[in-house]
């Protein structure tokens, strides 16, 4: 049996001063609160481990893995059954939260800016559709997707 495999067996430390020594390591992830909601937990994660180099130099290198994990989850969606398709997910939201942190921005703030602009914007949907006497629950997709378009359009003429 080799050293390592003493070490251990059915998950069992054998050997007391390798277990101690063993426990005496810490991760630089541990002091982090897994109780903490998890988008903020994703960023802290991602920032203590960029602090020892596990980063990327920039966001336009991080990137290609945005892309990489979303053709996973274009992959799951495509089997019987998308058995690791929340995995998937999961796994793209953290790439795009650790895109968010190259990028100089918090995924907090970054979600409420994009919550707060997908309300305005269907709010201006909903006036638009009772301007017209419409009842949105009544429109078709492409009649809802026609006025999201005109309500970007609107808020972008606000902007100027």
């Amino acid at each position: 049996m080799s050293d390592n495999s003493r070490e251990f067996e059915s998950g069992k430390c054998l050997q007391k001063s390798h277990c101690d020594a063993a426990r005496t390591i810490t991760s630089i992830l541990s002091q982090l609160d897994p109780a903490a909601d998890p988008l903020i937990f994703a960023q802290e994660i991602q920032t203590r481990v960029s602090g020892v180099g596990f980063d990327w130099k920039g966001p336009r290198q991080a990137l290609p893995k945005v892309y990489e994990e979303l053709e996973e989850v274009s992959q799951v969606l495509n089997e019987p059954g998308k058995l690791h398709l929340q995995e998937e997910l999961g796994d793209l939201i953290f790439s795009v939260i650790n895109l968010i942190r190259i990028s100089g921005h918090n995924a907090y703030d970054t979600l409420a800016s994009a919550n707060n602009k997908f309300i305005h914007r269907f709010n201006l949907l909903e006036a638009m559709a009772q301007e017209e006497h419409r009842d949105i629950s009544f429109m078709t997709l492409e009649e809802l997707e026609e006025l999201w378009e005109k309500a970007k359009v609107q808020e972008e003429n606000a902007k100027q």
